[in-house]
C-alpha cells in the first residue's frame, strides 16, 4: 500500500470505531481496501489533509465514547428509585418552562393587540411575534382571525451586541405596498386608506412607540431566561450525573 492508501485506512478505521460506538453499520475495511474506488481515493487527498482528518476522527471519537458513557450511565441511574425521581422532576419542570413561555408570548401579544386598538384603531392585532420581530396588520371584517392581503408591517427589534453597530438598539419598522388604491373609498372600513391612516398613527404617536419598545425588549429578554433555562434543564436530563 502507499502512504496515502495507508492513512486513508486508517481514517476508515477510525470511522468504524466511531460508527460501532454509536451502533451504527461499519464498513467492510478490508474488502474496501482492495477495490478501485479505494485507490482512486487515495489519490485524489493529500498526505496532510488525512493526517488532519485521522486527527479530527480522533477527537470525534473521543467525544463518541464519553457520550456513550454518559448515555449508558443516566440510563442506569434512571432505572433507580433516585434516578426515576430526578428524571420525573426534571421533565415536570421543563414542561412548566415550556408553559410559562407560550403564557408569557400570549399575555405579550394579548397587550399589544389592547393598545393597538386604542391606539392605531380597531382591527389592529398582531399576526406574529418573536422575539426578534413582530407582524402587525388589519384583520378582514368578515373574518376577525385573518389579516387583509397586503394590510401588513413587519417591526423588528433586537439588542446589537456585537459588529459596527453594537451601540445601536434595532427598532424598525418595514411596511409594504400593493399598488394603487382609492383616496376616497366609500366605506373606510377594510379599505388601504384606512391601513396607511393607521401607519400615520403609529409612527406619529411616540408614546405608544416608546411603550411598544419596551414591551418588546422585556419580552425578548424573559424569553432569553426562558430559553436559559430550558436548556440548563434538558442538560440535567441527558447528563444527570453530571460526568
Amino acid at each position: 500500500m502507499t502512504r496515502k492508501e495507508t492513512l486513508l485506512k486508517e481514517v476508515y478505521a477510525i470511522r468504524n470505531l466511531i460508527a460501532e460506538v454509536k451502533g451504527k453499520e461499519q464498513e467492510d475495511l478490508e474488502a474496501l481496501v482492495h477495490t478501485w474506488k479505494f485507490k482512486e481515493e487515495a489519490k485524489r487527498w493529500k498526505e496532510y489533509e488525512l493526517r488532519a482528518r485521522i486527527e479530527q476522527l480522533g477527537e470525534l471519537l473521543t467525544i463518541a465514547k464519553k457520550n456513550k458513557t454518559v448515555k449508558d450511565a443516566t440510563e442506569d441511574y434512571y432505572l433507580t428509585p433516585e434516578g426515576a425521581a430526578v428524571k420525573a422532576e426534571t421533565e415536570a419542570k421543563m414542561e412548566q418552562t415550556e408553559a410559562l413561555f407560550h403564557e408569557t408570548k400570549e399575555q405579550v401579544i394579548s397587550t399589544i393587540n389592547a393598545e393597538l386598538n386604542r391606539c392605531i384603531g380597531a382591527g389592529w392585532r398582531v399576526f406574529s411575534l418573536s422575539d426578534s420581530s413582530m407582524e402587525i396588520g388589519i384583520t378582514d371584517p368578515e373574518k376577525p382571525n385573518e389579516l387583509i392581503f397586503g394590510q401588513r408591517a413587519d417591526l423588528y427589534y433586537e439588542r446589537r451586541i456585537c459588529g459596527y453597530d453594537s451601540y445601536k438598539e434595532r427598532f424598525e419598522l418595514n411596511v409594504g405596498t400593493c399598488g394603487g388604491h382609492d383616496l376616497l373609498p366609500e366605506e373606510l372600513t377594510g379599505s388601504f386608506a384606512n391601513f396607511y391612516i393607521g401607519i400615520g398613527k403609529f409612527y406619529s404617536n411616540i408614546e405608544f412607540l416608546t411603550w411598544l419598545k419596551n414591551t418588546l425588549f422585556g419580552y425578548a429578554d424573559r424569553c432569553k431566561e426562558l430559553r436559559t433555562e430550558y436548556n440548563n434543564l434538558e442538560a440535567k436530563l441527558e447528563n444527570p450525573l453530571n460526568i
